[in-house]
Formats: structure tokens, sequence, C-alpha cells
């Protein structure tokens, strides 16, 4: 069994992005399962299990723990988590999927916005819902089953100031991580054409017309 993570965005803007994304344990039924992991073309893929052990049948448990961050969204008004919490990438049939996001503030009443959709690629079903559970969780759930290659993405708003957001020397410090080769690539492209301007400045150019006479 695996699962993908996708690390590597494109922001409104056409940036990249690239968050972090660190697995840190796998269980099966309790006990600790073996696993590694391969960079995908736009992430990483978490192998479960040997492929030259079959299992017993049966209801088998599951439990990937891991870490990621730069996955809140800061806006004028308003903070976001927009999370792909079943992405649409598996070849079998999800019966159902539950997710409980557990924040570190008390939500708001009133001020909490929660929405979800479902789906393949892009769509925007409604077949979840979502709900506060607790001060300080939402829990989301499916209506339906969902087919291969469908998902669920969940979303939940807050008011500003509940979290600390990133300062704008953090932000620059992450868009020079993401966005390195291609600076690189402009800095060279200006250093050839400033030395091109230099040298058609120096040697280049017609020389000053003197002065004319009739």
């Amino acid at each position: 069994i695996y699962r993908d993570f996708p690390t590597r965005y494109r922001d409104r803007w056409g940036n990249r992005v690239t968050v972090g994304f660190r697995p840190l344990s796998v269980r099966r039924n309790g006990s600790d399962e073996p696993w590694h992991t391969e960079d995908r073309s736009n992430g990483v893929r978490v192998y479960i299990g040997s492929a030259s052990r079959l299992l017993e049948p049966g209801v088998h448990e599951y439990e990937l723990l891991f870490e990621t961050d730069r996955q809140l969204g800061f806006f004028e008004d308003h903070d976001e988590l927009y999370f792909n919490a079943v992405g649409t990438g598996w070849v079998f049939q999800n019966d159902q999927a539950l997710v409980t996001v557990s924040f570190p503030f008390d939500l708001p009443a009133g001020s909490v916005e929660v929405g979800s959709y479902t789906g393949g690629y892009g769509a925007q079903g409604a077949y979840a819902k979502g709900e506060i559970v607790a001060p300080r969780q939402v829990r989301f759930e499916t209506t339906r089953e969902l087919s291969p290659r469908e998902g669920l993405t969940i979303v939940v708003t807050w008011p500003k100031g509940l979290l600390e957001e990133p300062d704008g020397l953090q932000r620059v410090r992450w868009f020079l991580q993401d966005n390195g080769a291609a600076l690189v690539l402009l800095a060279a492209l200006a250093v050839v054409f400033g030395w091109y301007y230099l040298a058609w400045k120096r040697v280049g150019r017609d020389p000053e017309k003197g002065v004319i006479i009739p």
C-alpha cells in the first residue's frame, strides 16, 4: 500500500511553492511496519509494507504519522486551512472518509466557515459534510463512497489574529528557496545582456558625427 503526498505547487502568480513533508512512523495494527519513500514528479510517495509478503485476509488498520508545513493560507480578512485529506490518486474505492481537524485555539462562534469538495481532480462535489464538534475541533465525513480517483478536500476559515502569521522576511526566504534556480537564470541573463550593452557602447556604436560643412 502506498500514500502519495504532493509537495510542489504553483501559486496564483505562477511561482513555485514547495511545502515540507517528513514521515515519522508507520504502524499496522499497532505494530511498527516497514516503509520507504520515493520522490515523484510533484511530491513524495510513501511505500508501506513489503512487496514480497502477503497479508492474511481481514481488516488491517494503518497509521501514518508525518509532519508538514506551509499548509495555511493567510489573507487580508481571514486565515484558512485548505487541505487534500484524501487525494485523487487512489486506485481503489474508499467506502468512507472521516477527517478531524484539531486547532490550538478556541474557534469563535459564528466566525468560522467550514466547507469541503469531493470528486475527481478539480471537481467540487458536495458528497461530504463538516461541522464544529468541539470548541477546538472540526469533523468532516463523506456521505457516499469515493470511487477510484476521487478525493476529499476540506476547508476551514477563521478570523485573523488567532495564529501568528509569517512575516515578510520569512516569505522572502521561502520565495528564494522555492524559486532560486529561476532567479539564478535571470541574474545570469542580466549579466550577459549587461556585458553586451557595455561592449556595444564601447566599440559597437557609430562614432559621433562631426561638424558638417555644406
